[in-house]
């Protein structure tokens, strides 16, 4: 009965790995419950498989219980103890465990990174954990070989080779098919591109306005579409998306805030969007003027909206620097110009504006006090640090990369701390494809307890 109607695609043994690894700390936990674990139905057995469950130090209470009827607030001790990915194949056990976990969330966990793994042709879906420092495997077709863009509500948006996209809920099985965004012949208009780095430009970033599963007829879509940034609209029920049409320069974000679309232009605009049978953009808050170098996201905190600002420089990367090492490259007889080397983006610092409402200026923020933000490919967000095990507050979290340089395999990833300045980078070496889907941001909303508005 646990493998009936099963919400995740999980294998038995991963699910059985589950209950045997959580038997052991239940009885640990509760060595005598006479009163939760006697209402559980009990088979007899012999005495030779008795002495046998006695040397494994399992009742038999705890041995032949059937699990799916263990009292619920017993349970919910344990789902306290659970990591995300526990919790997940929990909720796959059966109906009434999986009743529990959606009506209780999860109490929070660091967001995951959504990368493609490093099986032969590099198209398996991987979850890196950040806090864990560990990659987690899940078996979900509809992420199988796509480009992925995490959204919001715990959707991701994929595109396949031939620009084929949907809306898909990973851990619920959903998958919505929308029209995919008009290519730019411009894009490609000499040639130099080839059809998985067509597939990278297409998108660029993603934000709903509602849930499409909730408020399907409210659901709007704004994506920053094809290499020279421009805005497309799509409304869940039409045909075809509509490209507005404007003259502030590409964009580098867009954000759904207050029942509207802002977007963040290269020309240092913060713009409107003004939704109606043809969508215009206007001017919504003043230009920061910075060194063009740098990237743009915009994020709400708890009601206000940020102005997030990277800086950033182009350095060799690791592996030139070990080459350049090399006691041969500077022996007489040596060419240096035989040696390859790739240059990448990295991080150095962060600058955080906040508007103010009155006064329609930006002001510098010097401390996000308990937030986390997470910024980078398909979505921003800001958490509470406080709420989620191993974040740290006064950061920003970050994934990200020039497209141009993609290609190389190498991504600056890594927290920055806004209060000493200090930079960490990681990265999750042997899961990351250097093409067809960059790093983004997964964070389940439907497993969590929503913040109080």
């Amino acid at each position: 009965k646990f493998f009936v109607n099963l919400p995740f695609r999980l294998s038995r043994l991963s699910l059985f790995s589950f209950l045997n690894s959580h038997v052991s700390y239940l009885c640990r936990l509760f060595p005598s419950p006479p009163l939760i674990m006697s209402r559980l139905p009990i088979r007899s057995v012999s005495s030779n498989q008795a002495r046998q469950q006695r040397r494994s130090g399992y009742s038999n209470s705890c041995r032949m219980a059937d699990w799916s009827e263990l009292h619920w607030d017993l349970l919910s001790l344990i789902l306290d103890r659970l990591t995300l990915l526990d919790f997940i194949h929990f909720g796959a056990v059966c109906t009434s465990w999986r009743a529990l976990s959606k009506g209780r969330g999860y109490p929070g966990s660091v967001p995951w990174l959504l990368v493609l793994g490093d099986d032969e042709e590099r198209k398996t879906p991987v979850f890196y954990s950040i806090s864990e420092q560990m990659t987690h495997r899940l078996m979900i077709p509809e992420l199988y070989g796509r480009r992925c863009w995490g959204c919001s509500n715990g959707w991701v948006v994929t595109q396949d080779i031939n620009l084929e996209m949907h809306l898909v809920q990973p851990f619920s099985g959903i998958r919505m098919q929308i029209p995919s965004p008009p290519p730019f012949i411009e894009d490609n208009d000499d040639g130099c591109f080839s059809p998985e780095e067509l597939l990278h430009l297409n998108i660029l970033r993603v934000s709903l306005s509602s849930d499409p599963v909730s408020c399907p007829e409210d659901c709007l879509i704004m994506a920053v579409h094809g290499a020279r940034g421009k805005l497309t609209l799509l409304r869940l029920r039409d045909e075809k998306w509509t490209v507005i049409k404007d003259e502030f320069g590409w964009y580098w974000d867009v954000l759904y805030f207050r029942g509207q679309f802002l977007g963040a232009t290269s020309l240092q605009h913060i713009v409107a969007c003004e939704l109606g049978p043809d969508p215009r953009t206007q001017i919504f808050a003043p230009r920061v003027w910075r060194d063009e170098c740098d990237r743009r996201y915009l994020v709400e905190s708890e009601g206000d909206l940020l102005y997030i600002i990277r800086h950033f420089s182009v350095c060799p990367t690791p592996e030139f620097e070990r080459v350049l090492s090399d006691s041969e490259i500077y022996s007489d007889d040596s060419d240096v110009e035989r040696v390859s080397y790739h240059e990448a983006v990295i991080t150095t610092r962060f600058e955080v504006l906040k508007l103010d409402t009155d006064t329609r200026e930006w002001v510098e923020v010097t401390s996000l006090g308990d937030r986390a933000l997470f910024v980078g490919q398909g979505m921003s967000m800001s958490l509470s640090a406080r709420d989620l095990p191993g974040c740290k507050e006064n950061s920003i979290y970050f994934t990200d990369s020039e497209p141009k340089y993609d290609h190389h395999g190498y991504y600056d990833l890594g927290v920055y701390n806004l209060g000493d300045g200090t930079v960490e980078h990681f990265y999750p070496t042997n899961v990351i494809h250097p093409l067809l889907s960059p790093p983004s941001w997964f964070y389940p909303s439907h497993f969590y307890k929503r913040e109080p508005m």
